[in-house]
């Protein structure tokens, strides 16, 4: 463990190989063996303060990075990118790892990003159209407006066919009625070959 003021980091660097090397302790457990790495504000956090130091100064970059970029109101997620011949290899233990915050290549065994091993296996979340959404469901004024409205056509279809529990709904030759009151139907026509369906304010 190396402490570099209030950060402490457990990811290392040989340098002479070029593995960076992260152990369990440097990942957040999830629920069982399911464990996920920030690689935004821990690896690449913590390999940039090893790479500041006096040892790593002088040694190539191990990662590029792109940052988060805002185009027409949408906020795309950031790059990180492994290079210079490093590789990644995780603590040979029993366990899944997810990797969060950035499109990446730290799960790339084909190119020897990432040093295989027959415990670990490694997530990668990439998405071309990968996002970043402060609050809301990311979508547009409108999208939202036509998303809340089919989400409340919904709601009515599930209610009026009795769906909902603790929500009855009684049917009469002449009304539908939801046991809230929010819904009311009324049924007219010749009881034979057409029926009419109105909605009551």
């Amino acid at each position: 463990m190396i402490v570099y003021g209030s950060l402490r980091v457990a990811i290392s660097i040989d340098f002479a190989t070029g593995v960076i090397t992260i152990p369990q302790v440097d990942l957040t457990l999830i629920s069982g063996s399911l464990y996920e790495l920030p690689t935004e504000t821990k690896f690449r956090a913590d390999v940039n303060a090893l790479m500041d130091d006096e040892i790593g100064i002088v040694f190539d970059d191990p990662i590029l990075h792109s940052t988060e970029v805002t185009i027409v109101g949408t906020t795309y997620a950031r790059f990180i990118e492994v290079i210079n011949g490093y590789s990644i290899t995780f603590e040979n233990l029993l366990m899944t790892v997810r990797l969060a915050e950035s499109n990446n290549n730290l799960f790339d065994v084909e190119n020897g990003i990432l040093n295989a091993s027959g415990n670990v296996t490694v997530v990668g979340q990439n998405s071309a159209g990968l996002i970043v959404v402060a609050t809301g469901s990311g979508l547009d004024a409108g999208q939202d407006a036509k998303l809340t409205s089919v989400e409340a056509k919904t709601e009515e279809l599930w209610k009026t066919r009795g769906l909902e529990v603790g929500n009855p709904v009684t049917i009469t030759p002449s009304g539908v009625d939801s046991d809230d009151g929010d819904i009311d139907l009324d049924l007219t026509g010749d009881g034979i070959a057409i029926t009419v369906i109105e909605r009551q304010p």
